[in-house]
């Protein structure tokens, strides 16, 4: 049984894998349900032959600072990420590595940047 190794962007999974799947199968993939990405990570496994060593999953966490008297800590997105990143670190073979979120200003439309 050989052993692999998955590294994993994870807001480029989030946001064009699972956001495509919506648009072309106009299925909603709940990624929030640890088990669905995990699923999809797995399916690249051949099971008769390769067993998974570790999941690198890359991401950051969802930015909780204040812009314009937003609390970014009380909102649906960053309880929801904070809740992601706690359930998939817990999993058998995973492995979560942590970049950071940086506001960076506003964008033409007066949209945060980060």
């Amino acid at each position: 049984m050989e052993k692999v190794a998955i590294f994993v962007d994870w807001e480029n999974i989030r946001k064009s894998i699972f956001h495509e799947a919506y648009k072309v199968l106009r299925k909603k993939i709940d990624y929030n349900n640890i088990d669905n990405p995990l699923k999809f990570f797995h399916s690249f496994i051949d099971p008769s032959a390769e067993e998974i060593y570790r999941i690198y999953v890359y991401l950051a966490e969802p930015y909780g600072g204040i812009i314009g008297g937003v609390d970014y800590k009380s909102t649906p997105v960053y309880i929801l990420g904070m809740q992601f990143i706690q359930n998939i670190q817990v999993r058998e073979h995973i492995a979560v590595r942590k970049g950071k979120l940086v506001f960076r200003g506003f964008d033409q439309k007066n949209k945060p940047l980060f």
